[in-house]
């Protein structure tokens, strides 16, 4: 993979310009040789290779004492071309296909903003998003899938403000998301990572919100929390190998999502600090009539001690050690499938600067 980016930047009084030329260029190879028993085996491979090419930039305008508008886009022209080679071993001659696609797309983006005071504002912005998309070969199988691009509209209003002079600081912002093709990645037999493919959803949206806070507490002592709403739903989502997936939320996505925390900082250089996440219960996998996972709640802390050249930490992931599951397909003929979360960890960081 090869990249590089560059960027003109230009501020005044009332102006801040961006304007910036970017380049990608990917070569990928892959191949899988699977044995299901001494006489059938599996075997495929791909090649492919990537460029994408864009000119991106944004311009923003104080025009009235309180108020900036920014206008600003994405010219993105990208180009993939692949190989899908497939065959097990009944087939001496393989199966080839060559995949090609190319994508030209515009993505603008709107925002304005209004200073409410010193040390608060408010913004709306409109911007759109983009994906491409692609083909692969399903491990498992060794047959080819394709898949669509996929692009997003997404109107957000957000507030970020401070008070108690900037010792309480105050982030929040409501959004919706207008989606179209949305990719989604599924196994086609629950549980096999080897079976994983690539799809498109007709339509699909998000519409929810997110508000976090932090006190400085004493100079060395900080609170923070924050919680999130994220309500998703496939608007439109048949597909023959899944049936009609319309109206079921988005696989993995907790409509409620919370955290609490601490930290502390001596000015002698020890630090502190522990947080409790927590998540709703969400739709497991993609079935006409899902499964869900329960809400689960975690713990992680650290302490340690950090100088100017050099910082010592002590770690603990899900310090009390709760079982919990990631995904699950409770309802299959065969054995339960599942994923758990992360068990306890604990380990230890160090940093030295030279």
């Amino acid at each position: 993979m090869f990249t590089q980016e560059f960027r003109l930047n230009y501020t005044s009084d009332k102006w801040r310009n961006v304007l910036g030329l970017y380049y990608a260029s990917e070569d990928g190879e892959a191949a899988n040789n699977i044995v299901l028993n001494p006489i059938i085996g599996l075997n495929s491979s791909s090649e492919s290779e990537f460029t994408n090419l864009a000119l991106f930039g944004e311009v923003a305008y104080s025009f009235a004492p309180t108020w900036e508008v920014v206008v600003g886009g994405r010219f993105d022209v990208s180009d993939q071309e692949g190989v899908l080679v497939s065959g097990n071993t009944f087939t001496p001659t393989p199966n080839v296909t060559e995949t090609s696609s190319d994508e030209v797309v515009l993505l603008p983006k709107l925002s304005i903003s209004k200073e409410l005071t010193p040390t608060d504002r408010l913004a709306f912005t409109v911007q759109r998003g983009f994906r491409t998309g692609g083909s692969g070969i399903q491990p498992l199988s060794g047959d080819e899938f394709f898949f669509d691009p996929e692009f997003t509209w997404t109107y957000e209003l957000s507030y970020r403000g401070s008070f108690a002079d900037d010792q309480l600081s105050v982030n929040a912002n409501i959004f919706y998301t207008d989606w179209t093709d949305q990719q989604v990645e599924f196994f086609e037999t629950p549980g096999n990572a080897l079976t994983q493919v690539t799809t498109n959803s007709a339509s699909s949206r998000i519409v929810g919100f997110e508000l976090d806070a932090r006190l400085n507490v004493t100079p060395e002592f900080d609170l923070f929390a924050g919680i999130g709403y994220a309500d998703t739903e496939f608007e439109e989502f048949i597909d023959p190998r899944l049936g009609d997936l319309s109206e079921n939320p988005f696989p993995r996505a907790p409509k409620w999502n919370a955290s609490f925390g601490g930290d502390y900082q001596h000015t002698s250089g020890f630090f502190a600090g522990a947080d409790l996440s927590y998540s709703d219960e969400y739709a497991s996998n993609l079935q006409v009539d899902p499964d869900f996972v329960d809400p689960y709640a975690i713990v992680n802390a650290q302490v340690g001690c950090r100088t100017d050249r050099w910082e010592f930490a002590l770690f603990a992931e899900n310090l009390f050690d709760h079982e919990y599951l990631l995904s699950g397909d409770f309802d299959s003929t065969t054995d339960t499938v599942g994923t758990l979360g992360q068990t306890r960890l604990i380990g230890a960081n160090l940093t030295v600067d030279f």
